[in-house]
C-alpha cells in the first residue's frame, strides 16, 4: 500500500504547550507532498494551493542567495 504523506505523523497535528513553537513540524505539514495527498484525496485545489503556497514560503525564507 502506498502512504502519501509518511512524515507526517498524528502528533503533529495534535500539539501541545511548547511543541506549537516547533517550526520542523510545520514544515512537514505544509509540505508539498501533503499538497498533493489533499489534491488526490480530498480534490480540494484551493486548500492544496494554500499548502504549496506556505511550503514555497518556507524555502524562500531558508534560503541564503538572491533569486537569479
Amino acid at each position: 500500500m502506498l502512504i502519501l504523506c509518511h512524515k507526517l505523523k498524528p502528533n503533529y497535528l495534535m500539539v501541545k504547550g511548547n511543541e506549537r513553537q516547533k517550526v520542523a513540524p510545520a514544515k512537514i505539514l505544509f509540505s508539498r507532498t501533503t499538497a498533493k495527498g489533499i489534491l488526490h484525496l480530498a480534490g480540494n485545489q484551493k486548500a492544496s494551493d494554500f499548502f504549496e503556497l506556505i511550503d514555497s514560503f518556507f524555502d524562500i525564507m531558508n534560503s541564503t542567495k538572491p533569486y537569479p
